[in-house]
């Protein structure tokens, strides 16, 4: 099976478009009262349904894009009362996340609550896997809301989903999320836009004048300095917002 759209796929699943473009799983044709379809727009009140009836994990990808904050909203009070029953929650977002003050206390409440939260560079759809045997799938652009979600549950595509998300997982990285975590650091001001930027050594040397030995020398002094156990940590505690407790 390749996730191109294109290609034939094995037996169960031929006559259907199964990729990163579009996944579409078994479509029960039936809509929700808040007007989503099964297999095409579960719709927020399904999305409710499926957090609300876990019993043992939801690991999703959520990138920055538009609407995201509104469904973290939406999902607040869903969220935190699988947490409280014990659910495993496994929430992975695009690092573009990081500069949305409004999404970084909607990921503290829940890291309060109990959720392990990583950032990866590579979210490129906005994926949930409801103890997997059920995954929602955003089929437009990267953002993850109902409104632009496939509902899929046939067994082997909700298995593959499981898959990618947990080989990202494995390589994304975690940050302090804590308010006051930021730190100002004086005199690293370009470096520290670099690493926000996600720019490459090359170009980020390139573009403030350095070889590409000092560029890197500065970011591990930087990172040194600020405790980061990554760049995108480092990029966000540097000279970000202090707040009172």
């Amino acid at each position: 099976m390749e996730f191109d759209g294109q290609r034939e796929h094995p037996a169960g699943t031929a006559g259907r478009r199964v990729g990163m473009g579009r996944v579409a799983g078994r479509r029960e044709g039936r809509r929700d009262p808040d007007g989503g379809q099964h297999g095409s727009a579960p719709g927020a009140a399904r999305i409710t349904g499926l957090v609300g009836g876990c019993e043992s994990e939801i690991l999703a990808s959520i990138s920055g894009g538009g609407g995201v904050l509104a469904y973290l909203r939406a999902q607040r009070d869903a969220h935190a009362e699988s947490l409280r029953r014990g659910v495993r929650m496994r929430l992975l977002f695009g690092t573009q996340v990081l500069a949305v003050p409004e999404l970084l206390d909607e990921l503290r409440q829940r890291s309060r609550a109990g959720a392990s939260i990583r950032f990866s560079g590579h979210v490129s759809r906005g994926i949930a896997v409801f103890d997997q045997r059920t995954a929602a799938f955003a089929t437009q652009g990267y953002s993850f809301v109902p409104s632009t979600a496939d509902l899929i549950t046939d067994e082997p595509i909700v298995a593959v989903l499981h898959e990618h998300l947990s080989l990202l997982w494995l390589h994304a990285v975690s940050i302090d999320l804590s308010p006051d975590a930021a730190v100002n650091v004086d005199g690293d001001d370009e470096v520290v836009r670099t690493l926000r930027a996600g720019l490459t050594d090359e170009v980020a040397a390139r573009t403030l004048g350095l070889s590409v030995r000092t560029y890197r020398r500065r970011v591990g002094s930087l990172m040194r300095r600020l405790g980061a156990r990554s760049r995108f940590e480092a990029g966000f505690l540097a000279n970000g917002p202090r707040r009172d407790r």
